[in-house]
């Protein structure tokens, strides 16, 4: 379960990558990949949008190993965000820990 969703955490992260390298402006990238997320959300079935959610947050509390991999994905996604703002010319010390 650990390494799947290590493999789902990364595809999703290049995920976020391909699509905020769209726009040049940080704020809009993040603006325009957030408005897409919620069309397609809009768009799909929800059911299937929310398996995974469900069954981590089933998971969580009974494995500290998936915990621990859950909070490394997420720390993998908010970085991707952070460095994005930086490479735009945003303060790293503007970062909220």
């Amino acid at each position: 379960m650990t390494a799947t969703i290590k493999l789902m955490g990364d595809t999703i992260q290049h995920y976020i990558e391909e699509e905020l390298a769209k726009n040049s402006d940080p704020v809009q990238a993040i603006e325009e990949f957030i408005l897409d997320l919620a069309r397609n959300f809009n768009e799909k079935d929800q059911r299937n949008c929310f398996s995974i959610s469900f069954l981590a947050l089933e998971t969580v509390p009974k494995s500290e190993s998936l915990q621990k991999t859950c909070i490394e994905v997420y720390d993998l996604w908010t970085d991707t965000y952070y460095q994005k703002l930086v490479d735009s010319g945003f303060h790293q010390k503007k970062r909220k820990n």
